[in-house]
């Protein structure tokens, strides 16, 4: 059979109908502009853990090394300052998503990456972030987990039901009016006339394109040396231990993480086995519910968000790397940046910021 060459010309297609892809749509669509949202394949793996983290995934004291106190301040803010906006957006759809506001951790499996932790913990105090670090033996003694030189318990920091998050966002998207193709997008093609996103399902023609995929960004060359493409796997395992499983937590500079909802720990690893890391760290499951899922993906090198306008191409990108705390923040200024031509999104976090700065993760 043929493939469709059904062609739909929009004001705006975009590319990935995940969580970042579905609140950009919805913004457009209230401002009047006619959207088309385009899956990409990596919107099949999956939403992304539910840990809505307090800020980027490495200590307070390198985050200070590399962009200096001022700059390290300003990323846990933001976060914070978004981490609201996904409140008040729960609280617009009348959804919970199982939201729950303990708190969360960052766990570290050297004793370097401990110390780090250690050292953060009095800076991040000083600078209105309230905490508690933990050594290995409170770990152990507090939490079913063995194997962690330290960790670090942000107050300020929460988990939801990631799945329902993304249904839930692209319920409100479809609620607003952007049409949805739900075939992934196979080619992007650019041209100073615009953009067209090729799909089995037909073509979408469009002045410009919102970026809202981590894997459908490679498919734009200008991303081709900023980003460390990965795999991403994940398991579901009981949570039935007597202990509590600290929830939730991200280690490894956030290259392994969980969350603990309606009795399971969904665990994902980038890179590496999960049930490898699951048998190491955490306590031993009756079995993992259902297969191992996994994908590509793919992370920008210094571990921050690409966000704005693409010079001198017909993209604005609001790609947000894992982390469910920027996605409000990022689609309002993609989307601010697209209808007015004015990128009101922080230096250190421009989709046109210098290359060199980048630093491999």
């Amino acid at each position: 059979m043929s493939k469709p060459s059904r062609c739909v010309q929009a004001d705006v297609v975009v590319i990935g109908a995940g969580l970042h892809g579905c609140l950009a749509a919805l913004d457009l669509e209230r401002a009047g502009r006619r959207t088309v949202v385009v899956a990409s394949a990596g919107d099949r793996a999956g939403p992304c853990l539910g840990h809505v983290p307090s800020g980027p995934a490495l200590s307070y004291v390198d985050a200070i090394a590399r962009w200096g106190r001022p700059g390290a301040r300003e990323l846990w803010e933001l976060q914070g300052e978004s981490h609201s906006a996904l409140r008040a957006l729960l609280d617009e759809w009348g959804r919970d998503c199982a939201y729950r506001g303990a708190g969360g951790f960052a766990l570290a499996t050297e004793r370097p990456e401990g110390l780090a932790l250690g050292e953060s913990e009095d800076l991040l105090r000083e600078d209105g972030f309230a905490g508690e670090f933990l050594d290995g033996f409170m770990l152990e003694a507090r939490f079913a987990v063995r194997g962690f030189a330290a960790g670090y318990w942000s107050a300020s920091e929460a988990e939801l039901d990631g799945r329902a998050l993304a249904a839930a966002a692209l319920a409100a998207a479809r609620g607003s009016g952007a049409a949805l193709r739900e075939a992934p997008v196979e080619r992007v093609e650019l041209s100073r006339g615009g953009v067209v996103a090729v799909t089995p399902e037909g073509e979408v023609r469009a002045p410009l394109a919102l970026l809202a995929s981590v894997d459908a960004s490679l498919l734009v060359p200008w991303f081709h040396d900023r980003i460390e493409v990965v795999e991403r796997r994940g398991i579901r395992l009981p949570a039935r231990d007597a202990l509590p499983v600290p929830s939730p937590a991200r280690a490894q500079g956030g290259r392994a993480g969980w969350t603990t909802t309606a009795g399971e720990i969904s665990l994902e690893t980038i890179d590496a086995d999960p049930a490898g890391f699951a048998a190491r760290h955490l306590p031993a499951p009756a079995g993992p519910r259902g297969a191992v899922r996994s994908g590509p993906a793919g992370l920008s090198r210094d571990g921050l968000p690409w966000v704005g306008p693409l010079p001198d191409l017909p993209v604005v990108a609001a790609l947000g790397w894992h982390d469910l705390a920027w996605a409000p923040l990022l689609s309002r200024w993609a989307v601010s940046a697209l209808l007015t031509g004015r990128d009101a999104t922080p230096p250190r976090l421009r989709a046109a910021r210098d290359a060199s700065d980048m630093l491999s993760r």
